[in-house]
């Protein structure tokens, strides 16, 4: 079996949603954190695991938020025996909060942030955007924003987007530009439920 086998088997689960299956396979394979094709990877790492009849992906349900799609649940072909016990997860000390923590998602989500925080910990790493983040910690550009629900913070306060080296980043507005130049003329710029009236400035 693999080290990736051995992390998903350690859940002691027989049904493994996505971000658990990142977050094992970066915990069996955590020089993969900074690769370019991480989906790949993990993709190709399933897909072996099923030819060897370990996991069995889903027809239907995968994500294709990226490239290439990646299944958002795996069934594994094993069922924890009575008395197994899942392997003790290394959380850091910031952290520690996380052994308690019950909730399958929240748990993997912890997960794949414990794993990104191990793999820089000893580096000098720029603060980026939190959607480049959080594509980059969890492989879905838009998780780490549901779980800081438009605050600085995630997790109740116990993780920080200083932690993780991030900062949110507005939308850009969205516009159409004319088929003709017209100085002088109005624009209209929505906003909510709102319009502010700008007038432009004679060329």
């Amino acid at each position: 079996m693999s080290r990736f086998d051995d992390e998903l088997r350690a859940l002691g689960k027989r049904r493994v949603g996505l971000p658990e299956l990142r977050a094992g396979y970066l915990r069996a394979h955590p020089e993969a954190l900074d690769a370019p094709d991480l989906r790949r990877r993990l993709l190709d790492a399933l897909q072996a695991l099923e030819r060897e009849g370990m996991v069995e992906l889903p027809r239907q349900g995968w994500d294709r938020s990226g490239s290439p799609a990646l299944p958002r649940t795996a069934k594994l072909r094993f069922v924890a025996r009575p008395g197994d016990v899942a392997r003790p997860y290394a959380w850091l000390p910031a952290l520690a909060f996380a052994g308690d923590e019950r909730h399958p998602v929240r748990r993997a989500d912890l997960q794949a942030i414990n794993t990104f925080l191990l793999a820089v910990r000893d580096r000098s790493v720029c603060s980026v955007p939190t959607r480049e983040r959080s594509l980059q910690v969890f492989g879905d550009e838009k998780r780490l924003d549901q779980l800081r629900k438009g605050g600085s913070s995630l997790f109740e306060g116990r993780v920080s987007l200083d932690d993780l080296k991030c900062y949110p980043v507005a939308p850009p507005l969205a516009y159409e530009t004319p088929e003709k130049p017209a100085p002088g003329k109005a624009i209209l710029v929505w906003v909510r439920l709102f319009c502010v009236e700008v007038y432009l400035a004679h060329s």
